[in-house]
Parts: structure tokens; C-alpha cells; sequence
């Protein structure tokens, strides 16, 4: 009587179950009792039931490959972090910057040339209905770039606007930059409730927004 199926066996592949089955192989006290047997054959078969994958010397080369392999990527990941460790700190550029040969400090548009971006700017602010400059200021210094490091040490002009008012209370700013004579950057945004939210934009998106287009 066959009372429990099971699966196959793992070295030739036929289906086996769990049962009892008459057997001159198997000693006379062990008739009744139910054991494991190949379902579709006689108990004449080389080999009893043998359950999950027989360990053959294919899969043990297999598992030696692998040793090897992670054993390798070991050495290598301790000789990485070694490497890393024995790294020297990254300098800090920042404690070599100088400090500014001159302060921030208030001029008159008058000290720059006619022609230059700093006047047009300016000339367009204050002639244009509803804006003004409110800040123009002058230093020279360390032009630091993004890791500390002094790329220069330039005269730097920074003008500040203030433009008109909309009905739901947002007020038009901008803010321009020159390094040593040149336009460096801008931004444009709006003011509402002590908080700005700006654009950046070179110097014709400025002349834009602050003509209203």
C-alpha cells in the first residue's frame, strides 16, 4: 500500500514514494514497514533512493572555483581599503584663502566706464518705471572656486534691484555680478513674505526681466 508521494531520486531521476511493497531484498521483520522505493520498478534496481543531488566531482570543482574566486576578490577588497587608508587627507583649501585685499564697500556708478556692462545695467534699472538700484558695492579678493581652491584674485562689482510690486503682493528682484570687468552672473526672482525664489540668467535674460519681457 503506497501511502505518502514523494519526489524523485536524485541519481537517476525516477519518481520514488513512500510506501510498502514486498521486497526479498529487504529482511522479513522490515516487510510491513514502509521505506522509500522507486515507484515504477522492481527492488532490482543498483541503488537505493538517494534524495536531493548526489555530490559528484563536477560540483566539487565547482565549489573550489568559487573558494578560489571570492578568496581573490577578498585580496582585492583588502588591498583596496589599504590603499584607501594610506591615502593622505585631501587638503583643505580653504585655510589657504586669503583674506580680500579690499572690503565690500559702496561706489558711485560714475567710476565705471560709459560703456561698460555696469552702466548699461544700471542706466537700464533706474530709467525703467518702477525699478531702482538698491545696493552697488565693490571688493577685490580671492575668486574661490567650488573645492576652495584661490582661482584669482579679482575686483568684484555686485549690483542689487528692486522692481515693481503685483497685485498679489510678490516684489521684482534681481541681482548682478561682474569679476574684474566682465559679467559674471545674475539672478532674477520674486520677493514675497521675506522669501525670494530666483532664476539665474546671463546678462540679456537681466536686461528681460527688468524691461518686462
Amino acid at each position: 500500500m503506497i501511502i505518502q508521494v514523494s519526489e524523485t531520486c536524485g541519481r537517476c531521476g525516477l519518481e520514488v514514494r513512500f510506501g510498502v511493497r514486498p521486497s526479498p531484498a529487504r529482511p522479513p521483520a522490515d516487510q510491513d514497514s514502509p521505506y522509500w522505493m522507486h515507484r515504477d520498478v522492481a527492488d532490482d534496481l543498483d541503488h537505493a533512493v538517494v534524495h536531493g543531488t548526489p555530490w559528484t566531482p563536477e560540483l566539487q570543482a565547482k565549489l573550489d572555483a568559487s573558494l578560489v574566486e571570492m578568496a581573490a576578490r577578498g585580496k582585492v577588497d583588502k588591498k583596496k581599503q589599504q590603499e584607501q587608508a594610506e591615502e593622505p587627507e585631501e587638503k583643505d583649501m580653504w585655510a589657504e584663502v586669503p583674506a580680500p585685499e579690499v572690503l565690500g564697500h559702496d561706489v558711485d556708478v560714475s567710476t565705471f566706464a560709459p560703456r561698460s556692462g555696469i552702466r548699461q545695467i544700471y542706466n537700464l534699472a533706474t530709467k525703467t518705471p518702477g525699478w531702482e538700484v538698491r545696493r552697488l558695492t565693490a571688493s577685490r579678493g580671492p575668486y574661490v572656486g567650488a573645492r576652495g581652491q584661490v582661482l584669482s584674485i579679482d575686483d568684484c562689482v555686485v549690483m542689487g534691484m528692486l522692481g515693481q510690486t503685483t497685485l498679489d503682493g510678490e516684489t521684482q528682484v534681481a541681482v548682478a555680478s561682474w569679476r574684474s570687468g566682465s559679467f559674471d552672473f545674475a539672478y532674477t526672482g520674486m520677493l514675497k513674505d521675506n522669501v525670494v525664489r530666483t532664476t539665474p540668467v546671463n546678462s540679456n535674460g537681466l536686461k528681460a526681466f527688468i524691461r518686462g519681457e
